[in-house]
């Protein structure tokens, strides 16, 4: 991963890279002759991971605040409606 400044944007991006070589028939053994490689922008996809990041952030300090509500609801499910969701009770 690395990151480029193209103007006032920053670009982040994933390369990916490898050697090519040939086989010398008359030494029987590979060549070097380039390298192949693939940069591609990973910008939008990091931006998407911080903001799941901070929305997983937001809801586990919601839960961390109030736990015996919503675990006392969970218990207090109807029997019946177990019964259509094939949902077990604890």
């Amino acid at each position: 991963m690395a990151i480029f400044k193209i103007g006032k944007r920053s670009v982040i991006v994933e390369v990916n890279c490898t050697g090519l070589y040939r086989e010398n028939p008359t030494k029987g053994e590979n060549v070097y002759i380039g390298t192949v490689g693939v940069i591609r922008d990973i910008s939008e996809r990091k931006c998407l991971e911080d903001d799941l990041r901070k929305a997983r952030d937001e809801l586990e300090l919601k839960f961390s605040r109030e736990p015996k509500p919503l675990s006392r609801k969970i218990r207090h499910i109807p029997k019946s409606l177990s019964k259509v969701s094939s949902w077990k009770r604890s």
